[in-house]
């Protein structure tokens, strides 16, 4: 409402006082009575402070020029424990047009981390003392009865057999396990899998174990992927498998006898444990399911 004055009264013309500028006098220096939060000068606002640049006291510098984390940190983007995850170059080179640095998958929204309120517990077969062994969420084995497809090398391990082994520590991968600590990780990881070669025996089958090293900005959480393969079916056409869908997709495989060795830390790998033998190949993190699919669904 105003009247013919345009004077406003729903609001009172209340008159709004000038905008408080952030110099007062003399261009570029403080108002009187300031003094920098940081040094104590009254000569500069504190985002002018030329000791703000400096790091703090006992301030360590990591590899990568930013401050070196915490003891027991793992970057998830590489495994290194020599900086943090946004001055990580690995992360850096992720998807352009990603605003900010990569939001790692902390072990409280982990798919695979026990500390995870969502976890799908009921998939849980046995929780060791550094690793678990746990049911995918989908299986690679098809499931069906061997009477309603005769001709597929189906293996009889009741529910599939396709399970996972999981350290219970959050790592990206197993190569980027410290060295110090991954030796009881390794032997666990090696008893679970000892243990299922001897539980598929009881079904004419062998174990196939495989692990997809992913080092990606968000990181993950490794595991190893155990599925039973017919004995019918050898190391040698196993490997003929992988290596011919490898090819379909672009893949070659770089093949290297080990020994306990985990893969190479520094770079995306797929390793492969075939029965019999132990063998790896490391190439960039690609998931190769439908060569798996294939040795189990009879295309061999």
């Amino acid at each position: 409402m105003q009247n013919e004055d345009g004077e406003n009264f729903r609001w009172g013309n209340v008159q709004q006082g000038h905008k408080r500028t952030r110099i007062e006098g003399e261009p570029g220096k403080p108002p009187a009575g300031y003094k920098c939060k940081i040094c104590e000068s009254p000569d500069h606002f504190i985002n002018d402070c030329p000791e703000r640049a400096k790091p703090k006291e006992g301030y360590i510098f990591g590899d990568t020029g930013g401050k070196k984390p915490r003891e027991g940190y793992v970057c998830r983007a590489c495994g290194s424990e020599n900086h943090y995850i946004q001055d990580c170059p690995t992360a850096a080179q992720g998807p352009r047009g990603q605003r900010g640095p990569p939001k790692e998958i902390a072990p409280d929204v982990c798919w695979f981390c026990l500390s995870n309120p969502n976890l799908a517990k009921h998939l849980i077969v046995s929780i060791g003392s550094e690793c678990y062994v746990t049911l995918p969420k989908g299986q690679i084995i098809p499931t069906h009865s061997a009477s309603e497809h005769p001709n597929a090398k189906v293996p009889t391990v009741p529910g599939g057999g396709h399970v996972l082994i999981v350290p219970i520590t959050h790592y990206p991968t197993y190569a980027t396990i410290p060295p110090d600590l991954s030796g009881p990780i390794v032997e666990e990881t090696d008893k679970y899998k000892h243990a299922l070669q001897a539980f598929y025996s009881k079904y004419d089958a062998h174990a196939v174990a495989f692990e997809v090293g992913r080092l990606s900005a968000k990181g993950g959480h490794a595991h190893v992927q155990v599925i039973p393969v017919p004995r019918s079916i050898t190391a040698d056409v196993v490997a003929e498998t992988f290596i011919g869908e490898g090819k379909r997709l672009g893949i070659d495989f770089d093949f290297a006898d080990v020994d306990n060795t985990t893969g190479p830390g520094d770079r995306g790998y797929f390793k492969v444990d075939l029965p019999d033998v132990w063998q790896a190949s490391f190439l960039s993190p690609r998931p190769l399911t439908t060569a798996i699919n294939g040795i189990v669904a009879g295309k061999c």
